[in-house]
C-alpha cells in the first residue's frame, strides 16, 4: 500500500513538474514573440512615416499635373471655341479661356495690369538692388513689365482665336517673335545695367533656394540680408553647373542648371556667410526639390502611360 502511495505522489509531482517546464516554455515564447512583434511595430511606423512623407510630395506632383492637363484640355478646345463663334453657333458649351477673357474684356485687362504693376517691387526688387538701377531706369523696366505682360495676354488671346496649337511650329516661331520684340524693350529700359540684369536672371535657379533662408518663417530670428542672399547665390552659382537656354540658345548666356550643386566645394564657402545649420537647410531645400522633381517624373510617366491608354477625348 505504501509503494503505491509513493508511485502516486511521484506520478504527480512529475505531472507538475512537466506542466511548470511547459508553461516556462510558453511564457519565453511569449516574450520572444512580443519583443518581435515591437521590432515590427518600429519598423512599421518609419514605413509609415516614409509612405507619408511620400504621398506628400505625390500630393503636390498631382495638383500641378491636374493643372498642366487642365491647361492641355483648354488649348484643345480653343479651336473648336473659336469656330463656334466665328459661325455664332449658340450651342457653345465650353468656357473660353481665361486669356481669351481677359483681352476682350477692357475692366479685366486694367484690373490685371494693375497686380501686375503692384507686385512688381516685391517680384524684382532684389534685382533693383542688386543690379543697382537708378529710380528712372527702374520706372522704365516696370513700364516694359506691364507692357511685356499685357503683349502676351493678347498673343495667347490670339492664337486660341486662330485656334493655334501650342505645340506647332507657327505658335513657337510666333513667341520667339514676340520675344525678340521683349527683351530689346527690356533692354531699353535698362541700358548699361542690361549685362549685370541677364546674369541675375542667369541665376534665378539657386537664387530661389537662398531666399528662403531669408524667410522670417525660416529664421525668424536672424534671416538673411538681401546682401547674405546675393552672396549665397553667387557661391551656389559659381558651383554649379551652366548650360544654354532651352528656349532662347546660347545667345543669351548660360544659365545655371538647377540642383546640380557641387556641395564638396561649395560648403567651405558658404561658411563664411552662414552657420552650420543654415548650410544643412540650405541642403535641405535642395532635397526636397530634388524629391519632389522624382515623384512627378514618376508621376508624369503613370499618367502618359494611362492616357496611351485612355486617351483624353
Amino acid at each position: 500500500m505504501k509503494t503505491i502511495l509513493s508511485i502516486s505522489i511521484l506520478a504527480v509531482i512529475v505531472a507538475v513538474t512537466v506542466f511548470t517546464i511547459r508553461d516556462h516554455n510558453q511564457t519565453g515564447r511569449n516574450h520572444a514573440a512580443t519583443a518581435a512583434l515591437v521590432s515590427q511595430s518600429a519598423e512599421l511606423r518609419t514605413r509609415i512615416a516614409l509612405a507619408e512623407e511620400a504621398v506628400r510630395l505625390a500630393d503636390g506632383a498631382c495638383a500641378a499635373l491636374e493643372k498642366e492637363i487642365a491647361a492641355t484640355q483648354a488649348t484643345r478646345n480653343a479651336a473648336e471655341v473659336a469656330a463656334s463663334y466665328a459661325s455664332n453657333n449658340p450651342t457653345i458649351t465650353r468656357r473660353l479661356t481665361g486669356v481669351t477673357i481677359i483681352a476682350n474684356d477692357q475692366k479685366r485687362m486694367a484690373e490685371f495690369t494693375a497686380d501686375v504693376r503692384e507686385a512688381l517691387d516685391h517680384i524684382w526688387g532684389g534685382m533693383f538692388k542688386t543690379v543697382g538701377l537708378p529710380p528712372g531706369q527702374i520706372e522704365k523696366f516696370k513700364e516694359a513689365i506691364v507692357w511685356r505682360s499685357q503683349r502676351q495676354i493678347d498673343v495667347a488671346a490670339a492664337a486660341e482665336s486662330q485656334g493655334l496649337d501650342p505645340n506647332s511650329d507657327t505658335y513657337r516661331k510666333l513667341l520667339r517673335q514676340e520675344d525678340d520684340v521683349i527683351l530689346k524693350k527690356q533692354a531699353e529700359a535698362i541700358g548699361d545695367s542690361y549685362e549685370p540684369y541677364m546674369e541675375w536672371a542667369r541665376t534665378h535657379a539657386v537664387r530661389e533656394h537662398a531666399l528662403r533662408l531669408a524667410s522670417s518663417e525660416v529664421y525668424g530670428e536672424a534671416p538673411l540680408s538681401s546682401a547674405e542672399v546675393e552672396r549665397v547665390t553667387r557661391i551656389l552659382a559659381d558651383n554649379s553647373q551652366r548650360n544654354p537656354s532651352e528656349r532662347y540658345g546660347p545667345e543669351l548666356g548660360h544659365y545655371v542648371t538647377p540642383l546640380t550643386v557641387n556641395w564638396e566645394t561649395a560648403t567651405p564657402q558658404l561658411q563664411a556667410v552662414l552657420s552650420p545649420a543654415q548650410i544643412t537647410t540650405l541642403q535641405q531645400f535642395y532635397r526636397q526639390k530634388e524629391l519632389a522633381q522624382e515623384v512627378k517624373q514618376q508621376v508624369a510617366r503613370v499618367t502618359a502611360q494611362f492616357n496611351a491608354k485612355s486617351p483624353i477625348p
